[in-house]
Protein backbone atom coordinates (compact mmCIF):
# COMPACT_ATOMS: atom_id res chain seq x y z
CA UNK A 1 0.00 0.00 0.00
CA UNK A 2 1.32 2.86 -0.83
CA UNK A 3 1.46 6.66 1.20
CA UNK A 4 -1.24 7.95 -1.49
CA UNK A 5 -3.85 5.66 -0.43
CA UNK A 6 -2.43 5.35 3.18
CA UNK A 7 -5.21 5.35 5.74
CA UNK A 8 -4.46 7.30 9.23
CA UNK A 9 -1.59 5.76 10.91
CA UNK A 10 -4.10 6.50 14.19
CA UNK A 11 -7.37 5.73 14.14
CA UNK A 12 -7.01 4.51 10.40
CA UNK A 13 -9.96 6.83 9.10
CA UNK A 14 -9.56 7.22 4.90
CA UNK A 15 -10.65 10.79 5.19
CA UNK A 16 -8.69 13.25 4.81
CA UNK A 17 -8.18 16.92 3.81
CA UNK A 18 -4.98 17.97 1.96
CA UNK A 19 -2.74 20.84 3.80
CA UNK A 20 0.17 21.27 1.77
CA UNK A 21 2.69 19.84 -0.93
CA UNK A 22 6.15 19.55 0.46
CA UNK A 23 9.20 18.57 -1.78
CA UNK A 24 12.58 17.69 -1.30
CA UNK A 25 15.93 17.50 -3.11
CA UNK A 26 16.85 13.98 -1.99
CA UNK A 27 19.88 11.74 -2.12
CA UNK A 28 20.04 10.28 -5.78
CA UNK A 29 20.40 6.60 -3.92
CA UNK A 30 17.18 7.76 -1.62
CA UNK A 31 14.49 5.10 -0.80
CA UNK A 32 12.05 7.82 0.35
CA UNK A 33 10.04 10.20 -1.81
CA UNK A 34 10.75 13.85 -2.94
CA UNK A 35 7.27 14.93 -2.57
CA UNK A 36 4.69 14.02 0.14
CA UNK A 37 1.29 15.54 0.78
CA UNK A 38 0.38 16.17 3.90
CA UNK A 39 -3.02 15.85 4.85
CA UNK A 40 -5.67 16.25 7.90
CA UNK A 41 -7.13 12.92 9.53
CA UNK A 42 -10.99 14.19 9.10
CA UNK A 43 -11.40 11.52 12.37
CA UNK A 44 -8.89 12.25 14.79
CA UNK A 45 -7.17 15.14 13.89
CA UNK A 46 -3.67 13.79 13.18
CA UNK A 47 -1.84 15.08 10.11
CA UNK A 48 0.31 12.75 8.13
CA UNK A 49 1.83 12.69 4.64
CA UNK A 50 1.08 10.69 1.75
CA UNK A 51 3.19 9.65 -1.58
CA UNK A 52 4.13 7.35 -3.49
CA UNK A 53 6.44 5.91 -1.30
CA UNK A 54 5.53 2.20 0.48
CA UNK A 55 6.47 0.96 3.98
CA UNK A 56 9.07 -0.94 2.43
CA UNK A 57 10.81 1.83 1.12
CA UNK A 58 10.98 3.28 4.73
CA UNK A 59 12.20 0.25 6.10
CA UNK A 60 15.25 0.49 3.13
CA UNK A 61 15.70 3.67 3.79
CA UNK A 62 16.49 3.24 8.16
CA UNK A 63 18.46 0.14 7.24
CA UNK A 64 20.69 1.73 4.77
CA UNK A 65 20.99 5.31 5.61
CA UNK A 66 19.90 5.89 9.58
CA UNK A 67 21.21 9.26 10.51
CA UNK A 68 21.44 7.84 13.78
CA UNK A 69 23.83 5.11 13.07
CA UNK A 70 26.71 7.83 11.48
CA UNK A 71 26.06 11.15 12.62
CA UNK A 72 27.49 12.68 15.99
CA UNK A 73 24.72 15.24 16.10
CA UNK A 74 22.10 13.14 15.46
CA UNK A 75 19.42 12.91 18.69
CA UNK A 76 19.23 9.54 21.34
CA UNK A 77 23.02 8.97 21.24
CA UNK A 78 23.90 11.56 24.13
CA UNK A 79 27.24 12.10 22.40
CA UNK A 80 26.48 16.12 22.18
CA UNK A 81 25.81 18.18 25.38
CA UNK A 82 22.37 19.15 24.53
CA UNK A 83 21.65 15.50 24.06
CA UNK A 84 23.44 14.01 26.86
CA UNK A 85 20.86 16.53 29.57
CA UNK A 86 17.90 15.79 27.68
CA UNK A 87 18.16 12.15 28.58
CA UNK A 88 19.33 12.68 31.59
CA UNK A 89 16.15 14.56 32.25
CA UNK A 90 13.52 11.93 30.42
CA UNK A 91 15.45 9.20 32.22
CA UNK A 92 15.41 10.57 35.66
CA UNK A 93 11.50 10.72 34.96
CA UNK A 94 10.84 7.34 33.43
CA UNK A 95 12.59 5.87 36.73
CA UNK A 96 10.86 7.65 39.05
CA UNK A 97 9.73 4.65 40.96
CA UNK A 98 11.40 2.22 38.62
CA UNK A 99 12.32 -0.99 40.60
CA UNK A 100 16.51 -1.21 39.53
CA UNK A 101 14.88 -4.70 38.43
CA UNK A 102 12.59 -3.47 36.27
CA UNK A 103 12.89 -5.03 32.05
CA UNK A 104 13.28 -2.15 30.01
CA UNK A 105 12.74 -2.11 26.10
CA UNK A 106 13.61 0.47 24.11
CA UNK A 107 12.63 0.80 20.24
CA UNK A 108 14.48 2.90 17.42
CA UNK A 109 17.18 3.44 20.37
CA UNK A 110 19.70 4.52 17.71
CA UNK A 111 22.76 4.33 19.49
CA UNK A 112 21.72 3.44 23.15
CA UNK A 113 22.17 7.02 24.75
CA UNK A 114 18.71 6.35 26.60
CA UNK A 115 19.20 2.56 28.19
CA UNK A 116 23.30 3.63 28.96
CA UNK A 117 21.53 6.34 31.31
CA UNK A 118 19.41 3.37 32.66
CA UNK A 119 22.68 1.31 32.69
CA UNK A 120 24.34 4.20 34.41
CA UNK A 121 21.36 3.72 37.37
CA UNK A 122 21.73 0.01 37.85
CA UNK A 123 19.53 -0.94 35.73
CA UNK A 124 20.71 -4.23 33.96
CA UNK A 125 17.35 -5.83 32.61
CA UNK A 126 17.97 -3.84 29.53
CA UNK A 127 17.04 -4.78 25.70
CA UNK A 128 16.96 -2.66 22.29
CA UNK A 129 15.92 -2.66 19.13
CA UNK A 130 16.60 -0.47 15.91
CA UNK A 131 16.51 -1.00 12.23
CA UNK A 132 20.20 0.22 11.79
CA UNK A 133 23.31 -2.55 12.14
CA UNK A 134 25.46 0.17 12.82
CA UNK A 135 23.14 1.54 15.84
CA UNK A 136 23.11 -2.13 17.43
CA UNK A 137 26.62 -2.76 16.86
CA UNK A 138 27.65 0.50 18.73
CA UNK A 139 24.78 -0.60 21.38
CA UNK A 140 26.91 -3.92 21.85
CA UNK A 141 29.71 -2.51 22.51
CA UNK A 142 28.21 -0.93 25.32
CA UNK A 143 27.24 -4.06 26.63
CA UNK A 144 23.62 -3.08 25.67
CA UNK A 145 21.39 -6.30 24.46
CA UNK A 146 20.03 -4.76 20.93
CA UNK A 147 18.60 -6.83 17.85
CA UNK A 148 18.70 -5.38 14.64
CA UNK A 149 14.59 -5.35 13.85
CA UNK A 150 12.22 -3.04 12.66
CA UNK A 151 8.64 -2.37 13.55
CA UNK A 152 6.99 -3.90 10.54
CA UNK A 153 8.46 -6.81 10.86
CA UNK A 154 6.54 -10.09 12.41
CA UNK A 155 9.53 -11.35 14.26
CA UNK A 156 10.15 -8.07 16.85
CA UNK A 157 11.10 -8.56 19.55
CA UNK A 158 13.12 -11.85 19.11
CA UNK A 159 13.58 -12.19 23.05
CA UNK A 160 10.49 -13.74 24.46
CA UNK A 161 10.12 -11.47 27.76
CA UNK A 162 7.53 -9.11 28.73
CA UNK A 163 8.64 -5.60 29.56
CA UNK A 164 7.79 -3.14 32.52
CA UNK A 165 8.82 -0.43 30.64
CA UNK A 166 8.49 0.55 26.89
CA UNK A 167 9.85 3.28 25.12
CA UNK A 168 9.45 5.19 22.32
CA UNK A 169 11.27 8.18 22.52
CA UNK A 170 10.75 10.35 18.81
CA UNK A 171 10.01 7.33 17.40
CA UNK A 172 6.32 7.20 16.43
CA UNK A 173 7.19 10.19 14.24
CA UNK A 174 8.53 7.81 11.73
CA UNK A 175 6.43 4.79 11.79
CA UNK A 176 4.67 3.73 8.58
CA UNK A 177 1.77 2.00 10.94
CA UNK A 178 1.69 3.50 14.14
CA UNK A 179 -1.33 1.27 15.59
CA UNK A 180 0.24 -1.82 14.73
CA UNK A 181 3.57 -0.85 16.54
CA UNK A 182 1.89 0.12 19.63
CA UNK A 183 -0.68 -3.09 19.72
CA UNK A 184 2.96 -5.04 19.19
CA UNK A 185 4.07 -3.37 22.29
CA UNK A 186 1.12 -3.84 23.67
CA UNK A 187 1.26 -7.61 23.81
CA UNK A 188 5.06 -7.48 25.12
CA UNK A 189 4.02 -5.59 28.34
CA UNK A 190 3.70 -7.00 32.06
CA UNK A 191 0.18 -6.49 33.96
CA UNK A 192 1.21 -3.36 35.74
CA UNK A 193 4.02 -1.85 32.74
CA UNK A 194 4.13 1.16 31.46
CA UNK A 195 4.29 2.08 27.80
CA UNK A 196 6.19 6.11 27.32
CA UNK A 197 6.17 7.73 23.69
CA UNK A 198 7.40 11.42 23.30
CA UNK A 199 6.64 12.69 20.00
CA UNK A 200 7.10 16.28 18.51
CA UNK A 201 4.29 18.01 19.29
CA UNK A 202 2.88 19.56 15.97
CA UNK A 203 0.99 22.14 17.78
CA UNK A 204 4.06 23.78 18.64
CA UNK A 205 5.58 23.94 15.49
CA UNK A 206 6.73 27.68 15.03
CA UNK A 207 8.44 29.84 12.11
CA UNK A 208 10.00 31.90 14.78
CA UNK A 209 13.69 30.79 15.36
CA UNK A 210 13.46 27.80 12.90
CA UNK A 211 14.25 27.62 9.53
CA UNK A 212 10.95 27.46 7.05
CA UNK A 213 9.43 23.99 6.91
CA UNK A 214 12.12 23.07 9.93
CA UNK A 215 9.42 20.37 11.25
CA UNK A 216 8.71 18.97 8.05
CA UNK A 217 11.21 16.00 6.72
CA UNK A 218 11.80 13.25 4.68
CA UNK A 219 11.48 11.04 7.56
CA UNK A 220 8.82 12.83 10.13
CA UNK A 221 5.77 10.62 8.33
CA UNK A 222 3.25 11.51 11.24
CA UNK A 223 2.64 14.63 13.54
CA UNK A 224 0.71 14.59 16.63
CA UNK A 225 -0.71 16.21 19.08
CA UNK A 226 -2.20 15.23 22.63
CA UNK A 227 -5.70 14.46 21.14
CA UNK A 228 -3.80 11.83 18.60
CA UNK A 229 -1.82 10.11 21.00
CA UNK A 230 -5.28 9.44 23.23
CA UNK A 231 -6.93 8.44 20.35
CA UNK A 232 -3.85 5.88 19.78
CA UNK A 233 -4.36 4.78 23.09
CA UNK A 234 -8.12 4.03 22.69
CA UNK A 235 -7.63 2.53 19.47
CA UNK A 236 -5.21 0.26 21.37
CA UNK A 237 -6.98 -0.55 24.39
CA UNK A 238 -4.65 1.24 26.62
CA UNK A 239 -5.55 3.47 29.69
CA UNK A 240 -3.55 7.19 29.72
CA UNK A 241 -2.04 7.66 32.50
CA UNK A 242 -0.01 10.63 31.96
CA UNK A 243 0.66 13.21 29.71
CA UNK A 244 3.11 16.21 29.55
CA UNK A 245 4.16 19.02 27.52
CA UNK A 246 7.91 19.22 26.73
CA UNK A 247 10.79 21.91 25.45
CA UNK A 248 13.53 20.97 24.40
CA UNK A 249 16.88 22.70 23.74
CA UNK A 250 18.18 21.94 20.70
CA UNK A 251 20.84 25.04 20.34
CA UNK A 252 18.70 27.22 19.00
CA UNK A 253 17.15 30.45 19.51
CA UNK A 254 13.60 28.42 20.13
CA UNK A 255 12.95 25.20 22.40
CA UNK A 256 11.49 21.99 20.04
CA UNK A 257 8.24 21.47 20.92
CA UNK A 258 7.54 17.91 22.22
CA UNK A 259 4.47 16.45 24.47
CA UNK A 260 4.82 12.85 25.87
CA UNK A 261 2.54 10.48 27.17
CA UNK A 262 2.50 6.88 29.62
CA UNK A 263 0.31 4.05 28.71
CA UNK A 264 -1.07 1.18 30.66
CA UNK A 265 -2.96 -1.49 30.36
CA UNK A 266 -4.85 -0.27 33.82
CA UNK A 267 -6.76 2.40 34.32
CA UNK A 268 -4.79 5.17 36.68
CA UNK A 269 -6.26 5.09 40.64
CA UNK A 270 -7.33 8.99 40.40
CA UNK A 271 -8.81 11.10 37.76
CA UNK A 272 -6.32 12.05 34.72
CA UNK A 273 -5.37 15.82 34.81
CA UNK A 274 -5.48 17.11 31.23
CA UNK A 275 -4.92 21.02 30.12
CA UNK A 276 -7.38 22.93 28.78
CA UNK A 277 -7.03 22.03 24.64
CA UNK A 278 -5.23 23.66 21.91
CA UNK A 279 -6.82 25.19 18.98
CA UNK A 280 -6.86 22.36 16.60
CA UNK A 281 -3.81 20.93 15.15
CA UNK A 282 -4.99 21.57 11.30
CA UNK A 283 -5.48 25.08 12.20
CA UNK A 284 -2.37 25.46 13.96
CA UNK A 285 -0.72 23.73 11.02
CA UNK A 286 -1.80 25.96 8.45
CA UNK A 287 -1.06 29.28 10.11
CA UNK A 288 2.53 27.43 10.45
CA UNK A 289 2.52 27.36 6.50
CA UNK A 290 1.28 30.62 6.04
CA UNK A 291 4.24 31.91 8.26
CA UNK A 292 6.87 29.37 6.26
CA UNK A 293 5.67 30.65 2.88
CA UNK A 294 6.55 34.64 4.67
CA UNK A 295 9.72 33.69 6.23
CA UNK A 296 10.55 32.27 2.51
CA UNK A 297 9.79 34.88 0.59
CA UNK A 298 11.52 37.27 2.54
CA UNK A 299 15.22 35.91 3.52
CA UNK A 300 18.00 38.05 4.36
CA UNK A 301 19.61 35.86 1.42
CA UNK A 302 17.42 35.99 -1.72
CA UNK A 303 19.01 39.13 -2.90
CA UNK A 304 22.56 37.69 -2.58
CA UNK A 305 20.92 34.53 -4.21
CA UNK A 306 19.44 36.54 -7.52
CA UNK A 307 22.69 37.84 -8.56
CA UNK A 308 24.16 34.04 -8.03
CA UNK A 309 21.55 32.94 -10.34
CA UNK A 310 21.91 36.10 -12.87
CA UNK A 311 25.89 35.61 -12.46
CA UNK A 312 26.00 31.84 -11.93
CA UNK A 313 29.00 31.76 -10.01
CA UNK A 314 30.02 28.52 -8.27
CA UNK A 315 28.46 27.96 -5.08
CA UNK A 316 29.66 25.58 -2.81
CA UNK A 317 26.93 24.45 -0.11
CA UNK A 318 27.38 23.94 3.48
CA UNK A 319 25.24 21.05 4.86
CA UNK A 320 23.36 18.06 3.33
CA UNK A 321 20.59 17.34 5.74
CA UNK A 322 16.95 18.26 5.69
CA UNK A 323 17.26 22.14 5.69
CA UNK A 324 19.36 22.04 2.91
CA UNK A 325 17.29 19.48 0.86
CA UNK A 326 14.33 21.93 1.43
CA UNK A 327 15.99 24.93 0.30
CA UNK A 328 17.78 22.66 -2.53
CA UNK A 329 13.78 22.04 -3.70
CA UNK A 330 12.02 25.24 -2.47
CA UNK A 331 13.95 28.12 -2.80
CA UNK A 332 16.03 30.19 -5.24
CA UNK A 333 18.70 28.07 -4.39
CA UNK A 334 17.88 25.70 -6.78
CA UNK A 335 18.49 27.81 -9.53
CA UNK A 336 22.52 28.72 -8.61
CA UNK A 337 25.37 26.80 -9.72
CA UNK A 338 26.26 24.36 -7.11
CA UNK A 339 29.32 22.82 -7.65
CA UNK A 340 29.15 20.44 -4.20
CA UNK A 341 28.08 20.24 -0.76
CA UNK A 342 30.09 20.02 2.22
CA UNK A 343 28.74 17.83 5.45
CA UNK A 344 30.92 16.39 8.39
CA UNK A 345 28.24 13.23 7.85
CA UNK A 346 30.75 10.49 6.79
CA UNK A 347 27.43 8.40 6.07
CA UNK A 348 26.58 11.45 3.72
CA UNK A 349 29.82 12.22 1.95
CA UNK A 350 30.46 10.35 -1.35
CA UNK A 351 26.80 10.08 -2.42
CA UNK A 352 24.88 12.48 -4.48
CA UNK A 353 22.27 14.84 -3.55
CA UNK A 354 19.99 15.93 -6.67
CA UNK A 355 23.52 15.03 -8.59
CA UNK A 356 25.45 17.32 -6.31
CA UNK A 357 28.24 15.42 -4.66
CA UNK A 358 29.11 15.69 -1.19
CA UNK A 359 32.29 15.97 0.20
CA UNK A 360 34.67 16.70 3.34
CA UNK A 361 35.13 19.96 4.67
CA UNK A 362 38.53 19.88 3.53
CA UNK A 363 37.50 18.57 0.15
CA UNK A 364 34.84 21.19 -0.30
CA UNK A 365 36.70 24.34 0.76
CA UNK A 366 39.78 23.13 -1.90
CA UNK A 367 36.92 23.22 -4.35
CA UNK A 368 35.56 26.47 -3.20
CA UNK A 369 38.82 28.53 -3.56
CA UNK A 370 39.65 26.36 -6.94
CA UNK A 371 36.01 27.71 -8.12
CA UNK A 372 36.71 30.89 -6.81
CA UNK A 373 32.99 29.70 -5.12
CA UNK A 374 30.55 31.18 -3.09
CA UNK A 375 29.96 29.22 0.28
CA UNK A 376 25.68 28.91 1.17
CA UNK A 377 25.70 27.42 4.67
CA UNK A 378 22.29 25.29 4.92
CA UNK A 379 22.10 24.10 8.32
CA UNK A 380 19.25 24.68 10.41
CA UNK A 381 20.64 25.35 14.19
CA UNK A 382 24.45 26.72 14.75
CA UNK A 383 24.55 28.69 11.70
CA UNK A 384 26.16 31.92 13.26
CA UNK A 385 28.92 29.88 14.46
CA UNK A 386 29.70 27.86 11.83
CA UNK A 387 29.81 30.95 9.72
CA UNK A 388 32.39 32.62 12.15
CA UNK A 389 34.21 29.41 12.20
CA UNK A 390 34.25 29.40 8.07
CA UNK A 391 35.22 33.58 8.23
CA UNK A 392 38.38 31.87 10.46
CA UNK A 393 39.44 29.27 7.83
CA UNK A 394 38.58 30.94 4.59
CA UNK A 395 38.27 34.77 4.99
CA UNK A 396 38.63 35.45 1.27
CA UNK A 397 35.62 33.49 0.07
CA UNK A 398 32.14 35.01 0.18
CA UNK A 399 29.44 33.64 2.41
CA UNK A 400 26.24 33.86 2.49
CA UNK A 401 23.51 31.73 5.22
CA UNK A 402 20.05 30.48 3.47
Amino acid sequence: MSLEQRPCPVCRSLDGEALHDQTYALFDDSALPSHTQLTACGQCGLVYARSNATAADYRRHYAQYSKYDTAQQASGSGDSPLDHVRIEKLVDDLTHQLSKTAAVLDIGAGRGGVLSAFQNRGYDQLYALDPAAGCVTAMQAKGLQADVCDLESELWPSDPRCFDLIIFSHVLEHVFDVSAAIAKAKKRLNPNGRIYIEVPDARGYSAEGFPPYYFFDPEHINHFDREALCCLAAVAGLSVLKIVDRELDVGGPSPYPAVAIWLGLHAPSVTLQVETPHASTQNSIRSYLQDCAVVLDQLPANAALKQLIQSQQPVVLWGAGSHAQRMLANSLLSQTNVIAAIDNDPGKQGRFLKKIEVVSALLGYQLARKNQACIAVAVAIGADTLIQSIKAIEPELPLISV
